[in-house]
C-alpha cells in the first residue's frame, strides 16, 4: 500500500501531547519501517513540521532539524518536491480549505491515499484521506 503522510501525522509522532494520535502515528511509522506501507510525503510537509515544532512547540532549531532529518531517512520514503501552485489557486476558489492543504493534496500521487488527522481533507473529492488507524 502506498500512503502519503501529512504534516500532522509526523507532528503527532514527534510530539506526545495527544496520546491517542501519538500511538496511531507511532504504529504507522513502525509499519513503514517494516515495509508494510510505501511512504510518500513532500518538502512542503517537512517545511510545515519544522515550522510548527520550532515556533509552536519551541523546540530548538538544531534539535528540530535532527528530528526532520530522521524522518527523511524513513525506509523507502519518496519525497515529492514538485507543486502545482496554479491549480491550487484555482481550487482554492472552489473548496473551503487552507491553500497549504490544497498544495499538499495536489502532491499526493494518484495511487496513494493521504494519511492525515485533518478532517478538512474529506472536503476534497480528488484525494482519498485516511487516519493512521484506518490504514
Amino acid at each position: 500500500m502506498k500512503v502519503f503522510i501529512d504534516t500532522n501525522v509526523f507532528l503527532r509522532f514527534l510530539i506526545e501531547d495527544e496520546s491517542v494520535m501519538h500511538k496511531q502515528a507511532l504504529n504507522l511509522i513502525k509499519r513503514l519501517e517494516n515495509a508494510e506501507i510505501r511512504p510518500y510525503t513532500s518538502t512542503i510537509v517537512f517545511l510545515e513540521v519544522l515550522h510548527v515544532i520550532t515556533k509552536f512547540y519551541k523546540i530548538p532549531k538544531l534539535e528540530a532539524l535532527e528530528s526532520v532529518r530522521k524522518l527523511t531517512e524513513l525506509k523507502n520514503l519518496t519525497i515529492i518536491e514538485k507543486t502545482n501552485f496554479r491549480k491550487a489557486i484555482l481550487l482554492y476558489e472552489k473548496y473551503s480549505v487552507k491553500l497549504a492543504d490544497l498544495i499538499i493534496a495536489l502532491q499526493v500521487p494518484e495511487e496513494c491515499g493521504l494519511c492525515t488527522f485533518d478532517k478538512e481533507f474529506k472536503k476534497l473529492d480528488f484525494v482519498k484521506s485516511y487516519t493512521p488507524s484506518e490504514i
